[in-house]
């Protein structure tokens, strides 16, 4: 048992387990600073690829991209990110950083946490963890989204690291070995603050952050016209769910990236970046319009209809672009 790991409850798994990684190595660093240095705000629109038979939306980058990013702009020394082909290797492999006093990250689907309420039981693989005990065969699990911590079994424990279906875990942990005390902070948040600039407006592929977006909403357009009412309805329900809860939300990720530039903002000292905060606040704002909105559309109240909600899509990217332009002059 590593008893010296202290657990808190966070906004979003992989963020809060970064946070919680470093802070157990001596870099106190708060959940939105990573969730910024790691460059995790993102916007995709896959309309190729089915999530849950709807049209893949997400607001998040690749799963462990923020932990990744994170420590190498914080000029950690070695963090190991693996992935195993044998299962028992992998728990193997957990086990002994467990003995050797290392609280070790891991990717998981949610279908399978047996301590999840029954209506987070979805077949998502993005989920993280920090495992950081094992008594009596059973480990002790540091779960982000929760106060406090939980219990699993090794069959459980296997189970979810090798979650089947869309983006596979395949028993995927990282851990945090050395670091080096004192980063350079303002390095390390430009450099996240620049490449979420390329992401969400730079990038040339018109499915990518706001022109996602765009994509996105011209789409909402026209599903009432290409698709049966009820499989229109379905796409828009998911969208939603995608907003709220699947990965924390995409309103919710545009409050913790609007906390990490007001935080950024008072350590350098920088009016501007304190004000885009405020600004990304109410781009979250207008993404939980969309959400209550969409809704009562689905339950046949309000004036609303896919037009309208079209309409808020649109503004959210305008809105967005604005303040990712805003930062590319900051960071330049």
């Amino acid at each position: 048992m590593i008893t010296d790991y202290k657990h808190n409850y966070s906004s979003h798994c992989e963020t809060g387990v970064t946070s919680g990684l470093l802070r157990h190595k001596g870099i106190d660093i708060s959940e939105p600073m990573a969730m910024g240095i790691g460059s995790g705000i993102f916007f995709t629109y896959l309309p190729f690829i089915k999530a849950q038979d709807a049209p893949m939306v997400s607001f998040r980058t690749a799963p462990t991209r923020v932990f990744k990013l994170t420590t190498q702009r914080l000029g950690v020394k070695t963090a190991v990110l693996k992935k195993f082909e044998n299962q028992l290797d992998a728990m193997d492999s957990l086990d002994r950083n467990i003995k050797n006093g290392i609280p070790t990250g891991c990717q998981v689907g949610c279908y399978h946490l047996t301590y999840l309420p029954p209506p987070m039981h979805v077949h998502y693989n993005f989920h993280n963890v920090v495992v950081f005990g094992k008594e009596d065969g059973l480990y002790h699990v540091a779960e982000p989204v929760f106060e406090e911590t939980q219990i699993l079994s090794y069959e459980d424990l296997l189970r979810v690291r090798f979650a089947k279906g869309m983006f596979e875990p395949k028993g995927k942990m990282y851990f945090v070995e050395s670091v080096t005390q004192n980063p350079d902070m303002k390095k390390a948040i430009f450099a996240g603050i620049k490449t979420s600039v390329k992401n969400m407006v730079k990038d040339p592929v018109p499915l990518i952050g706001v022109r996602g977006m765009r994509k996105l909403s011209k789409h909402m357009r026209n599903w009432p016209n290409k698709l049966p009412a009820k499989n229109a309805a379905f796409n828009l329900i998911q969208l939603i769910r995608t907003v709220e809860e699947f990965g924390t939300g995409g309103a919710a990720f545009r409050y913790l990236y609007g906390a990490f530039l007001k935080e950024a903002g008072e350590l350098l000292k920088n009016d501007e970046l304190l004000k885009l905060s405020f600004d990304m606040g109410e781009a979250g704002n207008l993404w939980r319009d969309l959400s209550i909105r969409g809704g009562r559309f689905v339950k046949n109240r309000g004036d609303d209809n896919y037009n309208t909600l079209a309409d808020i899509v649109l503004e959210c990217s305008v809105r967005e672009e604005k303040i990712f332009r805003a930062l590319d002059k900051i960071v330049k």
